[in-house]
């Protein structure tokens, strides 16, 4: 008896999961067991005295482990020990010895089985498997806890590398990100803002983005309609957008392309992202372009920074543009070039446009590119042709593997521009070797190019002005980035880089970082060098120390820097730093130079809705303040309008109905219509769970997993199953006033199985609001005049 006690202890406290209530039934327990003295082997079925119909079965397969009973459970799911999920399964008669589950059932929960190594032990008739079939596999349905549990060899699964997920192109809606900063000291205002997003509807996405500074016009750029085509594993793209190939430098154009995307193959995708740093004297601006494009627009606080997460970077020049607060610029041209990937034998990469670099569709100005890169056994072969009606371009190069050594990639251009005046012609040629040292992400690229005189890049041509630009030589580069885990976990970086031009010119530029953990403690080095057309080159030294510490139970952090400029001499800088709620922090830091000093206040605030900071200083000069806000607007059909504090281009809204300010996800609290943003990442597995801790107790999730494979800037409205439930700890008496016996199993009148009956007649039941009758075999009870969520035991008998 005291087993079946303890078994049916776990059921109670499934059910209820806040303190008070579970320490009620602790006692509620004790105290049962307590008023008896029955071992297992006395306890007798013969005892069941009086005719309940189908009671004395559900008994009897209560007490008979190998036995299962049916009726639809709401079941948390274990595979191989680990939860996976909360769902409900229909359990039918023909389960009792085996339960047979629809693969429908089991990919809702992300389990994706080898259907040929369970293809014995499939059932036609009933569509579904018979998974404890197999003697490797087992199923286990512990009622008392509501528990299935699942047990499958490695052999049954399926690698996710070669599933093929369905995509989730998500729902009509849009998501809208913007950022606002305003800035004033003494002499003027600073106005910035930028904002980029998203209308998706059926299969197409309208995206584009734009920004304004001060009193310069709005400005627009990459608005363009797109698709992504799953069997071509590329996206199709109409407006303004880029080309992307290794052998040429980037194009912005207006017009129609076809290009492969790497983040729909897992295989060929790539992370590779240059480290740009620098240092900033005040609250400054860094802003990164390329060909005249934004591609990342910050705010950053005094002191170095390090910008890594840049996307969108094709292989060209990146201009850094640091602006401080009043108003000085300090820029950086930074080379880029991406080494292409090495490709499987067979596979492919390959970019088709044809368009306009104008927003203009005139005859003479079309031209049409085509570049593919394919895989061979011994390396991966790259091609590319541009032209129109008065430039050309052909391209070959080749990328293979030297094994231990690395890879090596050369390549070849030749270009034909023609203009007004004349006609050039030349040819270009590169060298770069690559090579990922160890196992912990380490990079080393080598790269050389010369261009002969008469060669010309098309993002550069122009028909009516062919001296536009100065023309590039020779180009050295070099990038090395390294990690020492037996140091902490340090991280060392080096990039440098040398622009010869034929008109006698150059660029010279290097930037090294260094940090490393010691203890609680962080150190970081910085320095940079720069030489530009001749001006006097300009070097920077940076070192930063950061130091937590605890003062009256509260945690702080300190940052202290000092910074060598040629230009500005010496500087100094110090702060300190709280995190005074999970989404309230703020700084205090003072900074002194050769000929200034001053002292910032900065906060920073995060709430579900958005995003602000605001910051005040005051120097030799002047004062100065600044604000920021920002954030995301998300609207989804049949979800409505939402703010949130978050930025990402695919995203889920995860809604449970009139659930308002509980974190049941991502830790961020629902709005007032139950909402919050889930960040998703594209053409990847995305599981989607809910934490039903903190809801309130009279809430049961049904069903608290979701796996979404979503394209890119999709919107996806994820509505969560859940039911407002009712509990009662009832006393059931039969007709005749005899007590049930223990083991009856209650079902709702849907028939769902809810709770079984304890010795002496006593069944907590945790059912939906709305059900009234409650079924004990042929016995029913009315609960609708009972009161529901009390710490009482209330007597019922049947009707």
């Amino acid at each position: 008896m005291l087993a079946s006690m303890l078994m049916y202890a776990r059921h109670i406290n499934r059910l209820y999961m806040n303190k008070k209530t579970h320490q009620l039934f602790k006692i509620l327990l004790l105290c049962l067991v307590g008023s008896n003295s029955y071992t297992a082997e006395e306890l007798n079925l013969q005892f069941i005295r009086h005719n309940f119909g189908q009671n004395r079965q559900d008994i009897e397969e209560f007490f008979n482990n190998s036995t299962i009973l049916p009726g639809t459970y709401t079941l948390d799911v274990t595979l191989n020990g680990e939860n996976i999920g909360r769902t409900k399964l229909e359990i039918g008669d023909d389960d009792k010895e085996y339960i047979c589950l629809k693969d429908e059932w089991l990919s809702r929960l992300g389990i994706i089985i080898d259907k040929e190594f369970y293809k014995k032990h499939y059932n036609a008739q009933r569509e579904c498997y018979d998974i404890g079939k197999e003697k490797n596999s087992v199923i286990n349905l512990d009622n008392s806890s509501q528990i299935i549990s699942l047990y499958m060899p490695q052999a049954a699964y399926i690698k996710k590398d070669n599933i093929e997920s369905e995509w989730d192109y998500g729902d009509t809606g849009f998501n809208l990100s913007y950022d606002t900063y305003l800035s004033k000291n003494d002499e003027n205002s600073t106005l910035y803002g930028n904002m980029e997003g998203n209308v998706n509807f059926d299969k197409w996405v309208l995206y584009g983005r734009g920004y304004k500074y001060e009193h310069d016009k709005f400005t627009t750029e990459n608005i363009n309609l797109s698709r992504a085509i799953k069997s071509l594993e590329g996206d199709l793209i109409i407006g303004e957008t880029y080309t992307n190939s290794s052998l040429m430098n980037s194009v912005s154009f207006y017009g129609v392309q076809l290009r492969s995307n790497n983040a729909m193959t897992p295989e060929r995708r790539s992370n590779y992202s240059p480290i740009i740093n620098g240092i900033a004297k005040s609250n400054a601006r860094v802003t990164i372009k390329q060909n005249g494009v934004v591609l990342y627009s910050q705010i950053v606080p005094p002191g170095p920074f390090n910008i890594t997460n840049i996307n969108g970077i094709r292989s060209g020049e990146l201009l850094m543009t640091v602006t401080e607060e009043d108003g000085s610029e300090q820029q950086t041209r930074i080379p880029v070039t991406l080494i292409a990937n090495l490709l499987s034998p067979g596979h492919y990469n390959y970019d088709f446009a044809i368009g306009n670099k104008e927003a203009t569709w005139e005859p003479d100005n079309i031209f049409a590119y085509a570049s593919i890169d394919y895989g061979f056994n011994l390396f991966t072969l790259n091609a590319n042709l541009l032209f129109d009606k008065h430039y050309s371009n052909a391209g070959i190069g080749a990328v293979s593997s030297l094994g231990d050594l690395g890879a090596l990639s050369i390549s070849g251009n030749v270009s034909r521009a023609k203009s007004k005046s004349e006609t050039e012609q030349g040819y270009s040629t590169s060298v770069n070797y690559s090579k990922n040292v160890g196992v912990n992400g380490n990079l080393q690229i080598i790269g050389y190019r010369f261009s002969s005189e008469g060669y010309t890049q098309y993002a550069n041509y122009d028909y009516t002005s062919p001296k536009k630009d100065k023309k590039e030589k020779e180009r050295y580069e070099v990038t090395l980035t390294q990690q020492f885990p037996e140091l902490g976990g340090a991280f060392f970086s080096l990039s440098g880089w040398q622009n010869l031009y034929w008109e006698g010119s150059d660029i010279i530029g290097a930037n090294a970082s260094y940090t490393q953990n010691i203890g609680a403690v962080n150190l970081s080095l910085n320095s940079s060098y720069s030489k530009d057309d001749g001006k006097k080159s300009d070097y920077m030294l940076g070192l930063n120390i950061n130091i937590p510490f605890n003062h009256n139970e509260r945690r702080y952090y300190t940052n202290s820097g000092m910074t060598y400029n040629r230009n500005s001499g010496m500087s100094f800088n110090t702060g300190v730093s709280e995190t005074l709620t999970s989404n309230f922090n703020y700084n205090v830091n003072a900074t002194k130079s050769r000929d200034n000093e001053g002292i910032s206040l900065t906060t920073n605030y995060t709430s579900s809705m958005f995003r602000t900071s605001a910051s005040v200083s005051k120097n030799r000069h002047s004062t100065n303040a600044s604000a920021q806000i920002g954030g995301s607007i998300i609207g989804v059909k049949d979800g409505g309008i939402m703010l949130t504090s978050m930025n990402n281009s695919s995203i889920a809204v995860v809604q449970m109905d009139g659930i308002s300010g509980y974190p049941f996800t991502n830790g961020v609290e629902s709005d007032w219509r139950g909402r919050i943003a889930y960040p998703l990442t594209a053409y990847m597995d995305n599981n989607i769970r809910i934490n039903s801790d903190k809801l309130p107790s009279d809430i049961e999730i049904t069903e608290n997993v979701a796996n979404i494979v979503p394209t890119n800037r999709a919107i996806k409205l994820h509505k969560v199953k859940y039911k407002s439930t009712a509990r009662y700890i009832l006393k059931v008496y039969d007709k005749n006033g005899f007590v049930i016996p223990m083991g009856t199993v209650a079902k709702n009148s849907k028939g769902d199985v809810i709770s079984f009956v304890n010795n002496n007649g006593i069944s907590i039941l945790n059912i939906e609001k709305d059900d009234k009758k409650i079924f004990f075999g042929s016995c029913s009870i009315n609960i609708s005049k009972l009161k529901d969520n009390i710490s009482k035991i209330q007597e019922v008998h049947c009707e």
